[in-house]
This record gives C-alpha cells, structure tokens and sequence, in this order.
C-alpha cells in the first residue's frame, strides 16, 4: 500500500495573462502575465510537448502591457527573433533570453505604453528586393506635414532627427501611447534596444490600439474617443477617420477601441468596449459588416495565415470565430481571389459569424497564432499503439488527427491564469486543450525526515517570500494532510468524486484482473474507503503543518529560483540582482513531536561578486551551494560563503541548437555528490563530475588542496569538477525534470516534454539495458498518460527501484474500475475520468504492454486528449509494474517520506479561482 500525505494549505495565487506574442519563427510563444513576470512557451501540435521552457521573473511596480518580436540580425541572430515588453510605467525593454536580464530600457516619451505593433516581415523583404540590396530608409524628411497645428512641439525636431539618421535596414515599431500620440522607434541589427525616430501628430484621449497594412504603408490606431485613424506612414498624415460605434451597438465618448487587425486584402477588424466586432474596407474606411457576438468588450483579435477566418476574444471569456465566404456560391473565400485583383475584398464576399467556444471563465485578453515545430531529420516519431478502427472512428474529438507538425496553433490567455490552444484550422471541430495546467506554481521542496520523530521541512517559494513549514510525516500521525475536508463528504462546489458512495468497505475487489484483495482502509479513516479508483491509497485525517518561518525579499524585484539543505538548516534564494542565504534554526515548543516550533533567522554573508542565479541546489550533505546561470555553475561554502569553484555549464561543442548558451532550468545531483546534472532550456542535459567535492567531503589533504585550486598549472596533477557529457535532446522534445536513482549513483532518470522516460547510464554515456529493452513499451503505455509529466520521485532508500512520475495537469484517462455488485460480486467497468495523476514504475521488473485489445467502443474526453483503450474484465490493464493512482485536483509537488510514503501538495483550482476579481456576469438558466 502507498501512502499518500496530502496537503492543501499552501499559498497559491496566479497571476493573469496580460499579453501573448509569437516568434519571428513561430515556434515560441511568450506570455506576459499582471505580475511583470514573462514565459516562454515551445509550440507543440495536441497538448503533449508544450513547455515552458523560460520564465523571466517580475517585479513589483511592473505592469506589462504588450509585447512584441522583432527580427534578429547581425552576430547574435537567432531564429526566435527579439524579445521586447512595455508597461503602463512607460518604458520598452528589450529582454536577453540568455541571461534573463533586461538587455536595454528606453523611455516611451509620451508616457504609459498601451500597444506595440512591429513592422510586418514581408514589408521588409519585399522593400530589400525592390531596393536590389540598397539601404532601406526608415523615415520621410515629412517637410510637408499640414498636420502642425495638432502634433507636439517637439516635431520638427523629430522629422529632422530623422531624415539626419544612417540609412540602415531596420524594423519599424509603433508605440500606442497614453498622451494620445503613436511613435514610431527602430530596432536595427547591431543595435541594442529600440531608437526612437518620430511622433505622429497627437490626438484626443489615449492610444489603445495600433496596427501596420501589410505593405507597410499604413498605420492605424484606435483611441479611447472611439475613433479609428489611418495615418500614412511617411508622411505622417491622417488619411481617415472611423468612427468606431457606426454598426455596433452605438458609438460615445466613453467608446474605446480595444484591439485592431490589418488583413491582407485590406479589410481592417476593430474590436471595442461595446462588445462589436467590426470589418471595415482599408482604403476609405467604409463599414462592411458589424457583429455584436459578445456580451463585453473585445481585448483581443488575431487572424489565421490565409487570413480569411477571424478570431476575436472578449470580456465574457468567449473565443469567436468569422469566417469570410462568398454568399453566392456559400463556399469559403479562401483562395478564391484572382490574381488581378491582389487579394482584394470581392463584393459578394462577407464575414460571417460560425461559432464560438467559452473555456475560459473569466476575461480573455490576448490572443496569439503558432506554428509546432517540424520534425527534423534523424528524429523517429513515438510509437503509436495500434487500436482497432472501429473503436478509433468513435474518437471524434481525438486530437491525433490534427495535432501534427505545422499545423497553425491558436492560443488564448486571460484573467483566470490560463493558456488555452486550438486547431486554427478546425477551431469548432475539436475541443481546446489547457496547456497552462498549473500556471505560476509555487516552487516546493522537500527537506525530508529531521528526526525519528518523523518531523520534516517543507519549503515553498513565492513572489516576494519564501515559506518555511514543519510537517509530521509518521504514518500514525498525518496521512492525509489537508483542511477543513475529509473524504466522502462534500468539496468545495458541492463536487464530490465519481460514485463514491458505491465503494463498500470489506468486499473483495478483483485488482488488475490477477487476484482478489481487501481494500485497505486506516483506523482512523471513520470506515471510509480512498475515492481512488486504483485501490492503492487510504485516507486518514491528519494533522496540518505549521509555519516554521517566513523569509521576505526586500526588493522590488521578484525571486527567481530558491533551494533548502537536506537537513534543513540552509535556505537560500536569488532575484534578478544577487543571491541570499540564509541559516535557519529551531527552538522547539514542548514534546520533541510537536509541531509547535519557533524558526530563528540568520542572513549568511556571500561575497557581493557573484552573479545573480537562475537554479540553486544544496549537495546532499548540506554543505555547498550550487549557484547555476547562463554560463557557469558555481560551488560556494555555506559556512563562510567562499567560492569553492566554478565551471562552465556548456563546451562549445554542446552548445543548444540555436548556436548559444542557454539558461539553466533545473539541477540534481546523485545521492554519493559524484555526479551533478543540469539542465538549460535548449533541452540539453550537461553531466559534471564532482569527484574534487567529494574528496573534500572525506577529508582532503593540504596536497589536494593545491592540486584543486592550482588550476593555471598545467605541470600540477589536480583533481576538479569538470564536464563529463552533454545529453542530446531526446524525442525531440525539452526535458522537463531529472533525478538520480538513490541505488545506483550513476543512472539517472530524465523526463521530456514528450510525455516519455529515459533510464541513463551517466558513466556509460548510453542508456541502461532496462531501458533499451522497455523503452518502445514504456513509451506505448505512457502514450496516453493524461496531461505531461511534470515531475519525478524516487523513495530516499539505497535498495529502492522505483520511480514516480506525476502529472499536474488534467487529462483523460481510461481507468478500469471494480465496483461490488449488490450481490457481492466484482463487476470492471471502463470509464473515461479527467484527473491528474501519478504512474509508479519499477525499474528492476519489465512492462509491460496490454494483454487484449479493446472490445468495447471507446469515448475521447472533452479535453480532445485522446484516450487510452478500454478493457474487459479478463484482461489485464495495468500491470504491478504500472501502477498508477489519479488525482482530482493540480498537483504542485509530489515527493517520497519514505519508502512506501509520499507528499503530495495540491490545492482544489475553485479556491485559487475565488481569489481573482469577478468575472462579468452571465445568467445561467435554473439560476
């Protein structure tokens, strides 16, 4: 029987997505959330593979408005392009994926920053062929601007700043600013930042919203008068005016224009706070269609590549879809232009409402489109588990007929924290995938066991503060450690899990089709059986932890990545400016059990040189620091905090495949400090030798000394950390988490994006033979494990071979379950459940794939993740080797007490949903 201790107490407060922009190569997509906070996506067809591989972190006077990819040029190209944000504060930063340091910040000068649009590619393509390799130019002399009497003071000294400046090939931004001006900056190749170059002449009210033609030659912006303005692009000149409430629901001072989009055949979409999504013709101005679809403003517009479908997202939490068709034949407009006509707007053409979907439940602000990325050569695809196709044509949500490689992704981002993604080209064919399971949780680490009392630390990582818990993990004490909520009473919103009132306690249950077992139920669980259908898990109530201490960071900015010492007695955490660390000491109240303990600070002096840190790790005797960032990792002394030594993360040789280094996302090292692993976003995992540490550990001599420090000697025979092998990156895919097997110092366990498992020999280079021998079979049966793999745990015994994989994000499951007939007999039924969940595998026995095929027609969940296939009640579905438990609500953390014992933090998504601001209201009928 395992053990599950669970825990909800912890502190869990999202924040909202504010902003979403794709790469230049369309293969990333960043997200921008209220906190100041920035993460970086990788595009992946269905809802395996997406990852977040980047995560810049905030600060407190932070408030991201918009952000925008620009080309990336000169010696640091890359393919993703550059990465800029803007805020209400009124600055634009330029952002170094590297280092995840602001790269250059430049002032607005016309205040809050509503909107940044970037010049269109194919305008600066086009413009170089027709130049046939001349020097772009960016801006007009402007010498005949009529328009003086409106604009600021200071534009004459614009246009002449402009006309004056190097005739280079750069890429135009413009700027929506609160004074109600749109400024047009550059970003040029061998530039750091963004130069401004002009102002376009002021108008009433605020800049909301702004927008490039396609060729460049136009901009358009939509103010807080609601009005839409068309300005010629060098000469700064006001072509036409919208008023925006013509067609809707009626126009107003109070009006704003919230989002707009040029198309390529010239049609501009606005939508505004009335709620209307309008079509306007982009040569006059002239309405050409209005819906009013939603029930609150629409925040956000974006359009599929052939730009013949639209895509709008409001207030209400709807996603709409209009699509252009030609009324007189009823068929879509796509592709149906002539040639003569540059893809302009035919008269029997119209935009027309189809459908909408309402996943989120609270505002929707930012919508963006991506593109998966291809399968490159030399990488063989996951095995597919054949099924029979009668059961496959019933699958008609099943994501694997269009998750493929290329096909356009839509993703959208609002006030409830989370990412959603669907099929642009089948939006209202397949049901979305929440890709964002778990959106900013709380980084927790488990100190494990303190004493034999049973007595453990718990840290947990905020925004501005770091949590320190005390936690009794003795089976008699605490199984079940949460509040205010036992099992078989009613949850939070009246949910209770699936037929729970069905188990009988006693009855003999068939599990896994072998045998006949009792449920195990605890003493004091009050006769109540686990709600789990793997019949793996009692439930006991427990005692809740209590706060141990509480570690805030005084500045501004938010922290980056945190770590505590095995035994619990070093904390230490870093921002975007230095790391900290601390000790931490415990005065205990009353019985040496007890909970009740007070937690004595004390601030550990490093030296004020070192870098800032993107991963931190202790070494499992709680005696070094690891301090890893972009470059190197460093081994600091906790007693006196020196430098013991430092090392580069990558060769050049194993560099990530975008031709530079990459930040670090998480590190492990193995139970002996032999060997130290870390992992950078590129999807690489750099494997180092610690054997200069661990000699330190037993007692080095001053001889050895000499040897680890003389580093410059080339005649000194010196013994040092050094880089053993850099891992591929396997299936294709990023890893998400690593771990050391406690057994066997040398193999390590990685996890990928993939939803798949690799068993290395680290001393090897190679895999193991287990996992050469099970890997296509483990890879079939975790095929269809709902959601991706987050984390893994091993049990802390030297003799232990297993390993837990979890999964906080929700997806379906096909779960065998036995339910005891009314006349004591054991029945299996197949049902699909949405829950997340853990799988525990052994590495010492094989897996196994599944003895039948499925006899009964099989269902795909609303999710469209695909389904496992169902079995009869002779076959055998889940072998000892696989066994899984599922959860009902997003797992934060999952790690092994003991042997036989785990922790896992959760915490039900209805009460973070209760700390964001209301939605708007919508009636439900019966209510």
């Amino acid at each position: 029987m395992l053990e599950v201790h669970r825990w909800r107490q912890i502190d869990w407060a999202p924040s909202a997505v504010v902003a979403l922009a794709t790469s230049v190569d369309g293969t990333v997509v960043a997200a921008a959330r209220e906190n100041g906070s920035i993460e970086l996506w990788n595009v992946a067809p269905g809802s395996v593979g997406w990852h977040c591989h980047l995560t810049i972190p905030g600060r407190e006077e932070a408030a991201i408005s918009s952000l925008v990819w620009c080309k990336s040029g000169g010696d640091q190209s890359t393919p993703l392009g550059r990465l800029f944000s803007a805020g209400l504060d009124g600055f634009i930063t330029e952002w170094n994926l590297q280092t995840l340091q602001p790269k250059e910040i430049s002032e607005s000068y016309g205040g809050s920053v509503w909107q940044l649009a970037a010049e269109p590619l194919e305008a600066l393509k086009r413009a170089a062929i027709s130049s046939n390799g001349a020097l772009l130019k960016k801006n007009s002399d402007g010498s005949d601007n009529d328009e003086g009497s409106s604009s600021d003071s200071d534009s004459e000294e614009e246009e002449e700043e402009g006309s004056s400046h190097h005739d280079i090939v750069e890429q135009r931004i413009a700027v929506g600013c609160d004074d109600g001006c749109v400024r047009i900056f550059t970003v040029g190749d061998n530039q750091a930042g963004m130069l401004y170059r002009r102002a376009f002449p002021r108008v009433k009210g605020r800049i909301l919203s702004v927008t490039w033609s396609l060729d460049a030659t136009r901009v358009y912006a939509g103010g807080s008068d609601g009005c839409i303005r068309c300005w010629d692009s060098k000469t700064v000149r006001e072509l036409f005016r919208i008023t925006a409430g013509i067609g809707g629901r009626g126009a107003g001072s109070e009006l704003c224009v919230w989002s707009l989009l040029a198309l390529r055949n010239g049609t501009i979409v606005s939508g505004d706070s009335t709620g209307s999504t309008q079509f306007w013709e982009g040569e006059h101005g002239t309405l050409l269609q209005g819906h009013s679809k939603h029930n609150a403003d629409v925040l956000a517009l974006a359009a599929a590549p052939a730009h013949n479908v639209v895509f709008a997202a409001g207030a209400d939490g709807q996603v709409t879809l209009y699509q252009l068709v030609d009324e007189s034949s009823g068929k879509d407009a796509n592709g149906t232009h002539p040639t003569s006509e540059k893809n302009s707007l035919r008269v029997r053409d119209r935009w027309v409402y189809v459908g909408n979907k309402r996943n989120h439940t609270h505002d929707v602000k930012a919508l963006a489109l991506a593109y998966p990325v291809v399968q490159e050569e030399g990488q063989t695809e996951r095995p597919v588990q054949k099924r029979r196709r009668k059961s496959r044509a019933q699958m008609k949500n099943d994501y694997k007929k269009w998750a493929q490689p290329g096909i356009p992704m839509l993703i959208s981002g609002g006030n409830d924290c989370k990412l959603f993604t669907y099929p642009a080209e089948a939006f209202l064919a397949f049901h979305p995938h929440d890709i964002c399971h778990a959106p900013q949780r709380p980084q927790v680490q488990f100190a494990g066991d303190l004493s034999s009392s049973g007595l453990s630390v718990l840290m947990a990582q905020h925004s501005t503060w770091i949590d320190v818990w005390k936690m009794n993990t003795n089976r008699n004490a605490v199984t079940d450690m949460e509040l205010g909520y036992e099992f078989g009473k009613e949850v939070l919103g009246k949910r209770k899990f699936r037929d729970e009132a069905n188990y009988v306690v006693g009855n003999p249950i068939k599990m896994n089709g072998t045998g006949e077992k009792k449920l195990p139920v605890h003493p004091a669980s009050n006769g109540r059986s686990s709600p789990y259908p793997s019949k793996q898990v009692a439930s006991t109530k427990g005692v809740a932890p209590a706060l141990l201490a509480r570690i805030k960071c005084k500045t501004v900015e938010h922290i980056a990545c945190s770590a505590i010492s095995g035994d619990g007695k070093y904390v230490a955490f870093s921002d975007r400016l230095k790391p900290r660390l601390f000790q931490l000491e415990q005065q205990q109240v009353g019985a040496s059990n007890s909970l009740k303990a007070k937690g004595i600070i004390a601030k550990k002096k490093l030296s004020p040189s070192l870098p800032a840190a993107q991963c931190m790790l202790f070494t499992p005797d709680s005696t070094r620091l690891l301090l890893g960032s972009t470059q190197q990792i460093m081994v600091i002394n906790v007693e006196n905090g020196e430098v013991l030594h430092s090392f580069k993360v990558a060769p050049p040789s194993a560099r990530g495949p975008k031709g530079s280094l990459s930040p670090i996302n998480f590190m492990c090292t193995s139970a002996d400090s032999q060997w130290l692993a870390a992992t950078t976003s590129s999807g690489y995992i750099h494997i180092f030798s610690l054997e200069a540490l661990r000699e330190r550990e037993v007692g080095l001599n001053a001889v050895c000394l000499k040897w680890f420090y003389q580093k410059d000697n080339p005649n000194t025979k010196r013994t040092s950390c050094r880089h053993h092998w850099s891992v591929p990156v396997m299936d294709g895919t990023v890893a998400t988490s690593a771990i050391f097997r406690p057994s066997s110092s040398n193999v390590l366990i990685i996890s990928t994006a993939g939803n798949q498992l690799h068993v290395l020999d680290v001393e090897a280079k190679e895999l193991t033979k287990w996992s050469t021998a099970n890997g296509e079979v483990l890879s079939m049966r975790l095929l269809d494990f709902p959601g991706g793999i987050t984390g893994l745990s091993v049990p802390p015994t030297p003799v232990s071979t297993t390993v837990i994989a979890y999964s906080s994000r929700e997806g379906p499951w096909v779960i065998p379950e036995t339910r005891p007939s009314v006349h004591n007999k054991c029945t299996v039924q197949d049902n699909i459940h949405s829950y997340r969940a853990m799988v525990q595998i052994d590495f010492s026995k094989p897996v196994k794939l599944y003895s039948h095929e499925p006899k009964e027609k099989s269902q795909a969940h609303a999710n469209g993740n695909g389904a496992a296939p169902k079995q009869n009640g002779s076959s055998s579905v889940h072998t000892d080797n696989f066994a899984y438990v599922p959860f009902k609500d997003p797992v934060l953390f999952l790690g092994h007490t003991a042997q036989s014992s785990v922790l896992v933090v959760e915490k039900p998504w209805l009460e973070v949903l209760r700390q964001i601001p209301a939605p708007v209201y919508r009636h439900l009928y019966g209510t």
